[in-house]
């Protein structure tokens, strides 16, 4: 924070951040130091800034596997699923097979919850797990949604279990 602040005059001594990738400066998020906001006239404000430096920032993403891309234009569908599986059954083979079910339309999927106990038939546990599903090209309807969880329910019993409601 000191180099921080001896570069960025505006920079509040104890609160600035810089924001760097494998050691190359990326730019600073910090709040504007309180003599700064006096001398604008804006007192009892908090003022903030957030300073990228753009050529850093695409040198970075060209040295990496990481890559920029436009936020998505249609929104996302949420759906979660439990699915009451063999014990022997590994949280992979249990994501593999809902993310399968969900095909081009998978834009995110989370494992949320483990459970093992009543409710469950002896040698089974369930995950439960929050997908988002989302098209580019238009927004998904309920169809979409129905047809992903006939997918993943014979994805279950494939794996020799079932669906849970």
């Amino acid at each position: 924070p000191d180099d921080l602040q001896s570069r960025f005059g505006f920079a509040h001594p104890k609160q600035c951040l810089e924001l760097s990738f494998a050691r190359q400066s990326l730019g600073i998020i910090s709040r504007v130091h309180p003599a700064v906001v006096s001398a604008l006239g804006v007192d009892n404000s908090d003022v903030a800034v957030l300073l990228l430096d753009v050529d850093a920032l695409v040198d970075a993403q060209a040295k990496t596997k990481f890559k920029f891309s436009s936020p998505p234009t249609f929104p996302a569908v949420k759906v979660d699923v439990a699915l009451a599986l063999p014990t022997g059954v590994d949280y992979a083979a249990a994501h593999n097979a809902v993310s399968a079910a969900a095909g081009k339309l998978l834009d995110q999927i989370e494992l949320f919850d483990v459970y093992s106990g009543p409710g469950l038939k002896d040698g089974q546990h369930s995950m439960a797990f929050t997908v988002l599903l989302r098209a580019s090209d238009r927004t998904l309807g309920d169809k979409e949604e129905q047809s992903f969880i006939q997918k993943v329910s014979k994805a279950a019993e494939q794996l020799g279990g079932n669906l849970r409601s």
